[in-house]
């Protein structure tokens, strides 16, 4: 997460000997190199989870953009560097492609290509929402937060108490309040028409594009009051994010696109340990000597 010279620097107050830039650079890649076959197993892991977050983030490398890719669950993180955001660069990482589970992601488009069973993040969801009632104040907004919000609550509750569902009779009426909001919101957000000789579409507000969106991605948004297994956000890969995020803030952009995918392996591998509670310092130890070998079994929940 540090500087490239920063390093240099912390490694010569601690030890007395000043070494290269492209010493770390090349300890980095030997590290990354050793541990391409054992990244290759937590892909594979991820591959078969029950359910896994997906999500992607912009990353500066050489000046220029990447996309870092992120698929996670609560023990293993998957990330890899790619030069596009959406579809080819999903089929590329090879991940959504084979995937059989459950895929908890944002409304990026190119998630729809790849038939699994998808869940959207209600976490997003929120945001917009509030976004629309600071903005027009329409009540139709606030209400379908305070319907989530208590929704989840409900199924807090139930896995608090080692139930795997919702009751019918509950799960219905709160479907009921669901579509009731969508359709009292369309009313007071109706659609926009093109003037008269003007080609294309007409421009529609924030609002109806939310509704509309909310009306055709009702079972994906409520995914989680269906399946208990299914989280009601994708803060998962938020966090497996974040300290990528402080890495940019802090070194500043990847000095080659090599360098970004030693990153995203080396990573990957950090946070797989730490989830799995195993200390880092002596693992990579063990990287450097070869042949590594995970100490646990990759778990996919």
């Amino acid at each position: 997460m540090v500087a490239m010279n920063r390093v240099v620097e912390i490694l010569e107050a601690a030890t007395g000997i000043r070494i290269s830039d492209g010493t770390v650079a090349n300890t980095l890649e030997k590290c990354a190199k050793n541990l391409e076959e054992p990244v290759k197993l937590i892909k594979e892991a991820v591959r078969g989870a029950k359910v896994c977050h997906f999500d992607e983030t912009g990353m500066r490398s050489q000046g220029g953009l990447m996309w870092l890719h992120t698929a996670s669950t609560g023990t293993l993180t998957y990330l890899e560097i790619h030069k596009k955001r959406g579809t080819e660069a999903m089929d590329e990482i090879g991940i959504l492609k084979d995937f059989k589970g459950t895929a908890v992601h944002d409304c990026l488009s190119s998630y729809w290509n790849y038939h699994c069973v998808h869940a959207l993040c209600n976490t997003h969801l929120l945001r917009e929402l509030a976004f629309i009632d600071e903005r027009t104040g329409q009540s139709w907004a606030q209400e379908m937060i305070e319907l989530l919000l208590e929704m989840k609550g409900a199924v807090d509750l139930r896995r608090m108490s080692n139930k795997a569902f919702l009751p019918k009779g509950e799960l219905s009426k709160y479907i009921q309040r669901y579509t009731k909001i969508v359709e009292a919101g369309l009313i007071e957000n109706p659609e926009q028409l093109k003037p008269e000789g003007r080609p294309g579409r007409a421009k529609q507000t924030k609002a109806r594009l939310l509704l509309l969106r909310l009306h055709k991605r009702k079972e994906e948004y409520l995914r989680f009051a269906n399946d208990f297994d299914c989280p009601f956000g994708n803060n998962q890969a938020e966090r497996d994010f974040r300290m990528a995020k402080v890495k940019q803030k802090v070194s500043g952009c990847f000095r080659s696109d090599k360098g970004g995918k030693s990153f995203a392996t080396i990573y990957s591998f950090i946070q797989t340990l730490k989830k799995n509670g195993v200390p880092v310092f002596g693992e990579l130890v063990k990287v450097f000597k070869g042949d590594y070998s995970f100490p646990f079994q990759l778990r996919t929940e």
